[in-house]
């Protein structure tokens, strides 16, 4: 028994001692954070979409201070009535279009007045703005197919003038703007009113020839603003013509329609054709 208790003694003691003898770890020191394994270089992944910014304001280029109820040809608003200038054989108002192009001298709407088969009997579009006391810068850019680009265009400015009733101002052709956009001739038609009209006035732009017209950018600014470079100035009032006369009734026709449809004798408003 006491051999047993002697070999225990021994073994133990042999442990401690080869515990207490062995040498401590050194400790190793701190790896850190460990860079991210991810591929490096061009074949990281698809690169980031890149977008060009482009500069455009709120209203294209139309002041904000523009006295036209309806720059920008909406269809569904008031603002703009469209008649036949050829009132023989007429039987409905003509069709015209709202277009959205990329291709325009405003960066806005434009209206296209199309011709045959659609219509048949010419056509002019009314417009109504605000008018005031003081002078007024008219303007609004009119287009042509490159094949139809000398057509001729009838454009006015229709009032009350203060003193002398009712009149009509022409718009000129600012030859220095004419621009081909898109398979389209611009030219930007204006007139200076060296008085404005009494309370609105009315843009009529016309023609009967076969071909199409476009408008876009109507614009009246007073004068005085220096917004617009002015059109030709001193321009005379004259008498109204046949067709404006004419689109003055479409529009009041129009007008009366809307406050009161139960009118039979009123013309149908035209439909807003589809947006394109």
């Amino acid at each position: 028994m006491k051999v047993k208790l002697h070999f225990v003694v021994a073994a133990a003691a042999l442990v401690i001692s080869a515990c207490t003898g062995a040498e401590p770890e050194e400790a190793q020191p701190d790896s850190g954070v460990v860079a991210d394994g991810g591929v490096e270089g061009t074949d990281a992944g698809p690169q980031a979409a890149r977008y060009l910014v482009a500069k455009k304001g709120l209203f294209g280029d139309s002041p904000t201070d523009n006295r036209f109820l309806n720059p920008d040809f909406d269809l569904l608003a008031e603002g703009w009535q469209p008649y036949p200038t050829n009132l023989i054989g007429a039987t409905a108002l003509p069709v015209v279009q709202r277009l959205f192009v990329t291709e325009s001298p405003t960066r806005q709407p434009i209206l296209l007045m199309p011709k045959a088969p659609k219509n048949t009997h010419g056509v002019g579009i009314v417009g109504i703005a605000r008018a005031g006391a003081g002078a007024f810068d008219v303007s609004v850019w009119i287009g042509r197919n490159t094949d139809a680009a000398e057509e001729p265009v009838s454009a006015s400015v229709v009032g009350v003038d203060p003193e002398q009733g009712e009149l009509a101002w022409d718009l000129t052709p600012d030859a220095e703007t004419k621009v081909e956009l898109g398979g389209r001739v611009w030219v930007r038609y204006a007139v200076r009113l060296a008085v404005g009209p009494v309370g609105f006035a009315n843009l009529v732009v016309a023609d009967e020839t076969e071909a199409p017209i476009y408008l876009t950018g109507p614009v009246m600014v007073p004068a005085a603003l220096g917004i617009r470079a002015s059109g030709k100035a001193g321009v005379s009032g004259r008498p109204l013509k046949v067709h404006e006369q004419a689109g003055l009734s479409a529009l009041s026709a129009a007008q009366l329609q809307l406050t009161d449809p139960t009118r039979a004798n009123g013309p149908k408003l035209p439909r807003p054709a589809p947006l394109r």
